[in-house]
């Protein structure tokens, strides 16, 4: 497979965290990897009762991708 290749074709994948699902858009990230990138926040409750907010941001990186061609020869 081409970074090319797997940027036009993969799709977002849902990432579930404290039960509540976020979507993990395809990516090639500067270091050439590619894999898909999730940002935006979910609501937990604390041990004491209390409810917060958190920011979640995630990279999910294709281990060895940055060694694909960028594209077909």
């Amino acid at each position: 497979m081409t970074r090319k290749d797997f940027t036009s074709a993969a799709q977002p994948i849902d990432v579930t965290i404290a039960g509540q699902t976020l979507q993990a858009v395809p990516r090639q990230f500067s270091t050439g990897s590619v894999g898909f990138h999730l940002n935006g926040q979910v609501t937990v409750q604390l041990p004491g009762g209390e409810t917060v907010r958190l920011q979640v941001n995630g990279n999910l990186v294709v281990v060895g991708s940055r060694e694909w061609p960028q594209a077909a020869s």
